[in-house]
């Protein structure tokens, strides 16, 4: 079904303007919206994007918090009045540990091998990585990641947080 055919179900504002939302039935819209990703997706498009609608998706739940979100925005770029692809997959902060060991001079960076079955590798390399849980601890659930990927324990306090916000 096209998701212009939905009933609207609610009302975002986006850079001033109000967007209306559609949702696929099995979706708790109320909740979708007042998620962190999708808040903090709306209050960081630009404003050169016009957004005429939202359509949600799927949610995936994590607990009681959404942890991934897949919406269809239908955007419209003002300066050009052409529109903009707007599928977007949304989901909630996360925290990386880049170790890099020195050995006789040498420097080496700790890689783990992860099952990753959206690119079909069994054993992915990256740097320890995972998902914030919503503590806002960022060096303890970084912590947490490298010992449960690595084994290797790290004190919180001799950790580096470098979350400045992405580039725009």
């Amino acid at each position: 079904r096209n998701s212009r055919e939905f009933e609207v179900q609610a009302e975002v504002s986006i850079n001033g303007v109000a967007v209306p939302v559609t949702a696929e039935p099995s979706i708790d819209v109320k909740v979708a919206l007042a998620s962190v990703p999708f808040t903090r997706w709306a209050s960081t498009l630009c404003p050169e994007f016009s957004v005429k609608q939202i359509h949600l998706q799927s949610v995936d739940m994590f607990g009681p918090r959404v942890g991934f979100l897949k919406l269809r925005a239908f955007i419209v770029d003002t300066a050009t009045g052409k529109q903009v692809p707007g599928i977007a997959f949304l989901r909630g902060g996360a925290v990386a540990v880049l170790v890099v060991l020195e050995c006789e001079g040498e420097e080496y960076t700790l890689l783990t091998r992860q099952p990753r079955a959206p690119i079909g590798i069994h054993r992915f390399p990256e740097i320890p990585a995972g998902m914030l849980d919503g503590s806002g601890h960022f060096a303890g659930v970084a912590a947490k990641e490298m010992e449960e990927e690595t084994g290797i324990k790290l004190d919180v306090d001799d950790l580096l947080q470098h979350d400045r916000g992405h580039l725009r």
